[in-house]
């Protein structure tokens, strides 16, 4: 049994006796959900520096940048810039191919 649990458990059988005793219980904070589109789409290294963004231009805004020897999920490509799923923060965006292993 899980230490939480534990706790909880003695805290509920020391309060069943006592008159205006009550025990709440919170429940879980929610937590984000991310999906990943293709787990077995191919993976690249990053060679150098460059900027993930939202949409495959420069006119788009960086989301973050990226460091030589990050890995990236390759998802597609149009024209030159690449569709990737950077592993490790599991964020989703586009890169200039060009900077692919």
């Amino acid at each position: 049994m899980k230490t939480g649990c534990l706790v909880l458990l003695m805290v509920a059988t020391m309060c069943a006796g006592m008159t205006g005793c009550s025990v709440r219980v919170d429940p879980p904070p929610s937590r984000e959900v991310v999906v990943v589109r293709d787990p077995y789409a191919p993976v690249r290294s990053v060679r150098s520096s460059v900027n993930l963004r939202t949409c495959p231009t420069t006119r788009c805004g960086v989301i973050m940048t990226l460091r030589p020897g990050d890995n990236v999920r390759v998802l597609g490509y149009d024209g030159s810039w690449a569709n990737v799923v950077v592993i490790g923060p599991e964020v989703e965006g586009w890169m200039s191919g060009n900077y692919l292993y």
